[in-house]
């Protein structure tokens, strides 16, 4: 039982750093768009 649940465990984690990755992924690109955006008014 403990073995699934560490396996269990596991994967909650692995998804949920998935998920955090691709949202820094996308908060960067907005960013970068905004700068170049900026860079362009300048």
């Amino acid at each position: 039982m403990a073995f699934t649940q560490s396996n269990y465990i596991r994967y909650i984690s692995h998804f949920i750093e998935l998920i955090y990755v691709s949202f820094i992924n996308l908060i960067v690109r907005n960013t970068q768009k905004k700068g170049k955006y900026e860079s362009r008014k300048i």
